[in-house]
């Protein structure tokens, strides 16, 4: 059975999740955070798996310098005068960054890395730049706070330059029994080919196994692109440490 080169990244965190929920017979020296996640909407779909890692501390509870690596693949579509583009490919990412514990509910994090892609478009659309496009410098910074125990927000940003991709998403959310956190979310995605904003409701903190947590949102679609197209998009989220 061949599997859809979309679905390879998640296949491949499935499996590292998998792995780590088996017990651990020593502590390990470094914190390792491990994701994977899918998301579809209407007109495209994304998959992914990453890693983050300390560098010069053992715990991703402690302010560090940070490794990030990232592989994910994508599929979507956009219109060019009449015709329906279909655009799909991987994309790398490579990262170092540093995150600080302001306290012990407020945390900021800042990465600088560098993003290659090799999208392919059918049929060929000669007026995008997203095949000659190939790589680009990625800033992405990140602010987690609970200022309070019932309210957790989160707010991710990131800049491709060159390759003009720009990626925000907003989460504040209620916290129950301490772990479980549910709210809505705000999205802000765009590239050459396309412009969207989301709006959803997600939940995050909940366990699939001892080791492996979950997280999901489902929402509604807007795009400014596609003759301003809307529909459903959903994410799921899967999360380990070790």
């Amino acid at each position: 059975m061949t599997v859809s080169k979309k679905y390879q990244p998640l296949l491949a965190g499935l499996f590292v999740a998998a792995l780590t929920t088996a017990p651990i017979s020593s502590v390990s020296a470094r914190d390792v955070a491990l994701y994977t996640g899918y998301t579809s909407s209407q007109h495209a779909d994304y998959s992914y798996v990453g890693a983050v890692v300390p560098l010069t501390a053992t715990s991703l509870e402690q302010d560090s310098v940070l490794a990030r690596a990232w592989l994910s693949y994508q599929n979507f579509d956009y219109q060019s005068g009449s015709s329906t583009i279909k655009a799909s490919g991987p994309v790398y990412e490579a990262a170092v960054g540093y995150q600080s514990y302001f306290s012990k509910t407020t945390r900021v994090t800042g990465y600088v890395g560098a993003v290659h892609r090799n999208i392919s478009l059918s049929p060929n659309d000669p007026t995008s730049n997203v095949t000659r496009k190939k790589n680009g410098t990625k800033v992405q910074l990140e602010l987690w706070t609970r200022p309070i125990s019932q309210f957790d927000l989160s707010v991710i940003a990131s800049h491709t330059d060159h390759l003009g991709d720009t990626w925000i998403r907003i989460r504040p959310a209620y916290v129950i029994n301490d772990k479980i956190l549910v709210g809505p979310e705000v999205i802000k995605v765009k590239g050459e080919s396309y412009d969207k904003y989301r709006y959803g409701v997600a939940v995050e903190g909940l366990q699939l196994a001892d080791n492996v947590g979950i997280s999901l949102a489902l929402g509604h679609e807007k795009s400014r692109l596609n003759n301003s197209a809307s529909g459903t998009y959903g994410t799921i989220t899967l999360s380990t440490r070790f």
